[in-house]
């Protein structure tokens, strides 16, 4: 890992000129006006306007200079404008050198339930990071910068308007600038009750490490891939640093550029007896065969009592992938899913351009609609299975219990 200070990663940041934030504001605005498939939906759930949000900050960022400073503004308000469209698929990525590093600080953080009240606790804490012999795994933090953690972490909401930034529990201390930007103050101030319920605080400086991997980094056979790209990000940038939050990386220490499925399982003692449990990271994999194959070895010997599927923090991956997962836990037929084109001649022309250099028969078949809906001035294609190839699984490959799945709000 090569890691620098806050300092000398700032240093690397040039500027944009006047013609590059044009450049990106206009392809933003095309992408979002003529490709995004859900910019009617948002706009009338949200009552918010990103085209008139990105010809405001066109016209504001006109006269700016070329400066770092600069830059990062620019940055941080297109990064809020994608966050007011409430879609977790459509995000800004940043570019060099801020998409190729990650702003950390040498702990992780994550929520406990104590007594039935979610706490903020550090959960892991850097070799070398040096900390105080008072700070260490399982102390509760109270205090971020003098601000108390209920106004730092991000509870889900969304109806409320905040008075400063916040963010969820692992993007804490694990900044990706792929999808952020660089923490504004270099170093913070931690308020934290020891083991022995003393109050206390410590000082850590944000370090930058500036070899991240890009967040396709695995090679899969087929293009149904969709990922949330800032868990995804989150993900990898703990792997590099070292910090590791997701249970799937954690067990046999994964490393960011490793291509094996995230996921692990384990037989788990209640005093209901045993169950199964299977945690699964993140979909994605160099082929669903791989996939289901992997899940299966899993889920053999496990108690036929129960199962327990945890996608919680799943990042996403491979459609196929997932939906082959539902003939290992279900005899049920996998539902199609449907999906749909805005039917606009950027479109069109872009679905032609693909399969011209590509081939794609699935895609091919979209054309006509395409056409039919741009000649009734339709908004969408009509609805059409989604065609993506599902290995099949033996039926006596089934887990043959009760099964149950968990998740949470940052599963994708």
């Amino acid at each position: 890992m090569t890691a620098i200070s806050l300092t000398a990663f700032r240093e690397k940041i040039l500027g944009l000129a006047a013609d590059e934030r044009d450049l990106i504001l206009t392809q933003a605005g095309i992408i979002l006006k003529d490709n995004f498939v859900h910019l009617p939906l948002k706009q009338a759930l949200t009552g918010f306007d990103p085209l008139a949000s990105l010809r405001l900050l066109q016209a504001q960022s006109g006269g700016w200079d070329r400066s770092p400073r600069s830059e990062l503004l620019f940055h941080e308000q297109l990064l809020a404008i994608f966050d007011g469209i409430q879609d977790r698929h459509t995000r800004y990525l940043l570019p060099e050198p801020f998409a190729s590093s990650t702003a950390f600080l040498p702990f992780t953080v994550d929520m406990a339930y104590v007594d039935g009240t979610a706490l903020p606790v550090v959960t892991e804490i850097r070799d070398d990071g040096d900390p105080s012999p008072h700070f260490r795994d399982g102390v509760e933090l109270t205090h971020w910068n003098g601000v108390p953690m209920d106004g730092i972490l991000d509870n889900g909401s969304t109806t409320v308007q905040r008075a400063c930034q916040k963010f969820s529990p692992r993007e804490l201390t694990v900044r990706p600038m792929r999808i952020m930007p660089p923490p504004a103050e270099d170093w913070v101030i931690v308020g934290y009750v020891d083991s022995r319920g003393k109050a206390r605080e410590q000082r850590f400086s944000w370090s930058v490490e500036t070899s991240t991997p890009s967040l396709m980094n695995v090679e899969t056979e087929s293009d149904d891939v969709a990922l949330d790209p800032a868990a995804r990000a989150t993900e990898i940038g703990s792997a590099v640093v070292g910090c590791h939050w997701s249970p799937c990386i954690t067990a046999g220490h994964r490393s960011a550029s490793d291509p094996s499925p995230a996921m692990t399982g384990r037989v788990v003692q209640t005093i209901s007896g045993d169950f199964g449990y299977l945690n699964i990271g993140s979909f994605l994999s160099p082929s669903a065969t791989l996939f289901v194959e992997l899940v299966q070895r899993l889920v053999k010997d496990m108690p036929e009592s129960g199962l327990i599927v945890d996608v919680r923090g799943n990042t996403g991956g491979s459609l196929a992938a997932a939906m082959s997962c539902l003939q290992i836990f279900s005899d049920d037929p996998i539902p199609a899913v449907l999906s749909q084109f805005r039917a606009t001649e950027r479109n069109l022309s872009l679905c032609e351009a693909y399969i011209d250099i590509y081939g794609d028969s699935a895609l091919e078949n979209t054309l006509p609609l395409l056409r039919t809906s741009l000649s009734k001035d339709s908004s969408f294609t009509p609805l059409e299975p989604l065609a993506y190839i599902v290995p099949s699984v033996d039926t006596a490959d089934r887990y043959p219990g009760p099964v149950v799945v968990i998740f949470d709000r940052f599963s994708y």
